[in-house]
């Protein structure tokens, strides 16, 4: 079934079927905090775990065993979070705002990261063939025909993306395929994207920074 479009949506069946299984060995959650976090994160064939304790990998492997589903052993590897604060040797009662946790530790929110990275694979699709199923999906986006719901909108990329554009100043927008087309020209000019995700990632902390300033008046 190799190539039919059928196959991957079989294979996150089955897939979720053997992560049953695995999710008894790994235990149940043993604290509130550990409830709210996700099990595992999974992308097609690639599987995160999570958790707050050591997880044991070779009982893991044993499990998808079963299934006939092999670890990739050479490309596994255990990743350990740290609390910054921690890092920093800053303790209960001592408090650290966002801003200055991550000033010391010279990193940005997750949430500019994914915003660059957006924006980043955003323009390299605009510079590939408009043929290819992502331009023709963006190009489909903006003919619907179907009835739109009431309600709130849903929150779609072209959404999101229109509203990263309304943060600057150059009247920049992703409402209609002429929208699309415009952007579509700019990115073709690398050093010009670049210059614009790097405008909307710098008014995206700034508004951040000012919010985290707000907060702690």
């Amino acid at each position: 079934m190799v190539g039919d479009g059928l196959s991957p949506v079989l294979f996150i069946i089955y897939l979720e079927h053997a992560l049953k299984e695995v999710r008894k060995v790994i235990g149940e959650p043993k604290s509130p905090l550990e409830e709210k976090i996700p099990r595992e994160i999974a992308y097609a064939d690639d599987v995160d775990f999570v958790g707050l304790e050591y997880i044991d990998i070779d009982a893991v492997q044993r499990t998808l065993h079963k299934y006939n589903l092999k670890v990739n052993v050479a490309k596994t590897t255990h990743s350990i979070v740290n609390n910054y604060g921690k890092v920093l040797n800053i303790y209960y009662p001592t408090k650290i705002s966002n801003k200055t946790l991550y000033t010391k530790c010279n990193e940005k929110p997750l949430s500019i990261h994914i915003l660059e990275s957006r924006w980043r694979l955003f323009g390299h699709i605009l510079r590939r063939n408009e043929e290819i199923p992502a331009n023709k999906a963006m190009q489909l986006y903006f003919h619907r025909t179907e009835k739109r719901f009431r309600g709130r909108p849903t929150t779609t990329l072209p959404v999101t993306i229109n509203k990263d554009l309304s943060q600057i100043q150059d009247n920049l927008s992703l409402k209609s395929t002429d929208d699309l087309e415009y952007l579509r020209s700019l990115a073709q000019d690398r050093n010009q994207w670049k210059s614009l995700t790097k405008q909307i990632v710098e008014i995206a902390e700034a508004s951040r920074s000012d919010d985290q300033d707000a907060k702690s008046e």
